[in-house]
């Protein structure tokens, strides 16, 4: 468990210690949502990312079940964090960096629909279409008809302020 709301700290708890042990209710509560997380995902070792809201909400941010596979643990352990920390900050980014984040987010669709056709390394089999897959799958094609559309009307907007400028001073 990490945080970072002003000071930041570091928790490990072993996925399977009884909760009773842990002091903090915020921790205990925290442990209980991703043991809950894992035991509908079948009891496999995950990695659960969340946030807490002031008013107590738990968000589920992201979820990956690939960490038996060090390749694809790691693959996710640097785009989870890229994905969710650009997200948030994305619309404070200079306008500059639209195009990589298009890319990115295609590539993360593009990534979804093969992983769910064919057997690709490092996972080695076709992954199930699950509901939380879905959904982000239609938020990031959300995010990518509005951003392709954004991109689309500033390239416009330069080229139509580019042509309204006076050629040799007339």
């Amino acid at each position: 468990v990490t945080g970072g709301s002003g000071i930041h700290k570091s928790v490990l708890v072993h996925r399977l210690a009884p909760t009773s042990i842990i002091r903090s209710a915020r921790l205990r509560r925290w442990v209980e949502a991703v043991q809950e997380v894992e035991r509908r995902c079948g009891g496999v070792p995950l990695d659960v990312e969340f946030c807490e809201t002031r008013d107590g909400g738990l968000h589920l941010l992201a979820l990956n079940q690939h960490l038996e596979n060090v390749a694809a643990a790691a693959f996710f352990a640097i785009v989870s964090p890229v994905q969710i920390v650009g997200g948030i900050v994305f619309q404070s980014l200079p306008r500059g960096l639209d195009r990589a984040w298009l890319l990115f987010t295609a590539f993360l669709i593009a990534a979804f629909v093969v992983t769910r056709t064919v057997p690709i390394w490092p996972i080695g089999y076709v992954e199930d279409v699950d509901p939380l897959g879905l959904f982000s799958k239609l938020v990031e094609l959300g995010t990518v008809v509005i951003l392709a559309s954004l991109v689309r009307a500033d390239r416009l907007a330069k080229t139509t302020r580019s042509s309204s400028l006076p050629v040799n001073g007339q």
